[in-house]
């Protein structure tokens, strides 16, 4: 490998990979991961909490290693002892480059407040922050009798879900969601089950159809690109994606009839 190339990699890598919170993850993993759009509100303004006290202590950390670079190199001007002075130029390489990496901290948190701030920003002008009565979800904190009663559809949301997980992977619910479902009062018990069994029944039909696509795709050999780059990027077994394989298993005439794709396909076949 060439130097040139060598020094492009390390550019890349010290100045161009963000090594924080991405933004998607924020939205869809951090926040969104809530089942209400409360605590998905209420997880955006914790989570800008925390970046702020970050953002401020990184900020007081670059300008205290600017003055420790500062003393340092007034230091190493007036020194008149070499072997001193050496050491002095030493202290201020490392205070250079520690300043670096603390004024990199400083730009990642804040480039996750920012997005933070737009993401609270956006979800606030959404109907998704407002509650069905026209209130501002960002003005329900503070109030008690409304964050207990959004408290309470949290938790009907997050152990409904939480039971639809384990009827779709085990066909029952597992001991840990059924003890705590136990604990709510009886009629929140109720509804948390009617969900749970809305949500499972749902998503299995959705996945049947799904698989049936699949299936059918399979038997023609076919595979759109998109999906086989997804595959191949999982790691799927050699060749499972290759046409050649997929078309061994046509077994049968019985192809949807409402996949219009597959059908021109198959009748080419």
């Amino acid at each position: 490998m060439n130097e040139d190339n060598v020094n492009k990699i390390f550019e890349i890598a010290n100045e161009k990979v963000f090594n924080g919170v991405p933004k998607f993850k924020l939205e869809y993993f951090v926040a969104g991961s809530n089942p209400t759009p409360f605590h998905k509100m209420k997880q955006y303004l914790m989570e800008l909490k925390i970046k702020q006290s970050s953002f401020l202590h990184s900020e007081h950390l670059v300008e205290k290693k600017k003055l420790e670079i500062e003393i340092a190199q007034r230091k190493y001007e007036t020194e008149e002892d070499p072997l001193q002075k050496q050491d002095y130029k030493l202290d201020l390489l490392a205070f250079r480059r520690d300043l670096k990496i603390l004024e990199e901290n400083l730009n990642g948190a804040l480039k996750e407040k920012d997005w933070l701030l737009g993401l609270i920003d956006t979800m606030d002008k959404s109907s998704e922050g407002k509650l069905p009565d026209g209130t501002r979800l960002l003005d329900v904190f503070g109030n008690e009798e409304k964050e207990d009663q959004l408290e309470r559809e949290y938790w009907i949301n997050r152990l409904a879900k939480q039971a639809s997980t384990d009827l779709l992977a085990y066909g029952r619910i597992q001991t840990g969601n059924i003890d705590a479902i136990a604990m709510l009062p009886s009629d929140m018990q109720k509804k948390t089950l009617q969900l749970a069994s809305d949500h499972t029944a749902r998503y299995d039909v959705f996945m049947k159809e799904i698989s049936q696509k699949t299936i059918n795709d399979m038997r023609i050999g076919y595979i759109d690109p998109e999906t086989k780059r997804r595959l191949d990027e999982i790691k799927m077994p050699v060749g499972v994606t290759e046409e050649d394989y997929t078309k061994k298993l046509l077994q049968s005439d019985n192809v949807n009839e409402n996949n219009t794709v597959i059908n021109n396909k198959y009748k080419e076949e």
